[in-house]
């Protein structure tokens, strides 16, 4: 049995839990205590204590052990059976009840509360709910949950003053959207001034008009039939090739799904061939290994292949595979049907999963930022953004009144998207912005909006947001009209409609060109997929 000394005359025993935390921030309150201790009810913790600690296994063994006390009610001390609880000081206000620590208003030790009112700080809080006995709150014991977890900015906390730099981050989005405002009254005054000057129209006039002196012309149309029956839903090319999942002929001794791959000019390279029985959903070359590329659909298997339609490795997967990213070399990370992240070593073909969501919805579409240093991850109810190992979601009030997204398309080099939601008459498409303030954390600026008259939207389609004739430019399905329309963002040209006859487009992406004045825009559908280049029209 072990003896605490407090003084050469004070001695009782005492378990060394009740002093300290053991397993959590929870104290467990057991053993005996002394007559000559119970007179002692409050312990000053301010002070230093001095525990001195004799084993009997050992006279010479002997710890000394300094450790910064709270306060400790002995009179509440009760029996091995007593749940756990914390003991708070006076001033317990100033600091983690937790750690002991102070808190900070920013990084990885914020105030935070649970829904009860208490506070604490966000990595303690976390940990002692994600850990088994931390179902509730340290101190009333009610049921607590991370999403209950809220942020506090609190004067009377003392916390790290960062208010000077909050108020430069507020300044500098206010100036970033004043600034944005700006370039878009600016493009329309040059647009009147030209109009002005064409027509000899007086300055004093009170309604001018202008004619877009700008816009898109459509060059050149290739069409490709890949089969006679609908099922193509993903393609992804490295330049020279483009690999595109295809529905083969119904066969009993063949898979249903495969895949089939082209040049640029969309001829075919070799015999089509099947690797599934289920959709492909996913084809993504590696940005690092033009001949290597991730193939994953819904029959729940990997694939990493090569051009040469050879299959290198596969790994079964434990739920359907959505969407796909490569974030280096070896490593891709993967999202699948019920919500869940993980992510992919092809050394090995591991598995692990990165992130916990609170849902079981899909993950639609991953992009990586390479100047932010962010992942972008997207389902049909939220919009998020991984960077540094923090995760923020965006935009979610407009989500959840909108009901749901119908796309999101992002142009990673600008760190820009469109976000495409449904509208009472038609839908609505907004260009927004990501960027990172003085706190290292990620904003969503919104930059314009564009209304379609669409109404249908029977099935998911991924748009496409791309950087032509100087300006950001998307072209977005029409699902009711058959038709992309292309938009500039700048409204410096005007809105090209491109008919695909009655395809049903899954798939648009756009395609870097040497010339300026042009560019091209791949457009899958369920058979077939098109070529359709644009150019600029003076």
């Amino acid at each position: 049995m072990n003896r605490v000394h407090h003084g050469p005359k004070l001695e009782f025993a005492l378990i060394t839990s009740l002093l300290g935390r053991q397993d959590g921030p929870s104290t467990r309150r057991a053993g005996l205590v002394d007559d000559e201790v119970q007179s002692q009810a409050i312990l000053d913790e301010n002070t230093p204590h001095i525990q001195v600690i004799e084993s009997e296994d050992s006279d010479d063994d002997i710890q000394l052990i300094t450790r910064k006390r709270s306060r400790i009610d002995l009179e509440g001390v009760k029996g091995p059976d007593s749940e756990p609880s914390i003991s708070h000081d006076d001033d317990s206000e100033d600091h983690c009840s937790i750690c002991f620590d102070a808190f900070t208003s920013s990084g990885n030790h914020r105030l935070v509360s649970l829904r009860c009112g208490h506070f604490f700080g966000e990595d303690c809080i976390k940990r002692w709910i994600s850990s088994e006995s931390g179902k509730a709150c340290p101190t009333c014991k009610k049921s607590a949950k991370l999403k209950d977890l809220r942020n506090h900015f609190v004067a009377s906390i003392k916390a790290v003053d960062n208010s000077e730099a909050e108020s430069l981050r507020q300044s500098l989005v206010a100036f970033q959207r004043e600034n944005e405002g700006l370039r878009l009254e600016n493009v329309s005054l040059k647009k009147q001034i030209e109009e002005i000057k064409r027509n000899g129209s007086s300055l004093q006039s009170t309604t001018p008009t202008w004619t877009v002196h700008s816009s898109f012309f459509l060059q050149r149309k290739h069409t490709y039939i890949l089969s006679k029956e609908e099922g193509s839903r993903a393609f992804d090319l490295n330049g020279e090739r483009i690999v595109v999942s295809v529905k083969l002929a119904s066969s009993p001794i063949s898979e249903g799904f495969g895949i089939t791959i082209l040049d640029a000019n969309l001829r075919p390279i070799g015999e089509k061939f099947g690797i599934s029985n289920r959709r492909i959903r996913t084809i993504e070359f590696c940005p690092f290994d033009a001949a290597v590329y991730l193939v994953g659909g819904e029959d729940g298997w990997l694939m990493v292949r090569s051009v040469d339609g050879g299959i290198r490795k596969r790994v079964a997967v434990p739920a359907p595979v959505w969407s796909s990213c490569w974030t280096c070399n070896n490593k891709a990370t993967i999202g699948l049907s019920n919500g869940r992240i993980m992510e992919l070593n092809t050394d090995d073909m591991s598995l692990n999963d990165i992130i916990q969501w609170d849902s079981r919805i899909g993950i639609t579409q991953i992009v990586k930022l390479d100047k932010l240093f962010s992942l972008v991850i997207v389902s049909l109810k939220s919009i998020r953004v991984v960077r540094h190992g923090r995760i923020t979601s965006h935009l979610e009030e407009e989500i959840r009144s909108k009901g749901k997204i119908l796309d999101v398309s992002v142009f990673a080099s600008h760190n820009s998207f469109v976000v495409s939601f449904p509208s009472s008459d038609g839908s609505i498409h907004k260009l927004c912005r990501l960027s990172v303030d003085t706190d290292d954390n990620v904003e969503v600026i919104t930059v314009s909006e564009f209304k379609s008259p669409s109404k249908s939207f029977s099935y998911l389609w991924k748009n496409v947001l791309f950087f032509f004739g100087g300006s950001l430019t998307s072209a977005i399905f029409q699902e009711d009209f058959k038709r992309i329309v292309v938009h500039d963002w700048s409204e410096s040209k005007e809105d090209k409609f491109l008919t695909v006859g009655s395809s049903k487009i899954t798939h648009l992406r756009a395609v870097s060109s040497s010339a300026s004045e042009s560019s091209h825009i791949l457009a899958l559908a369920e058979k077939e997929l098109h070529l359709l280049q644009l150019s600029l029209a003076k």
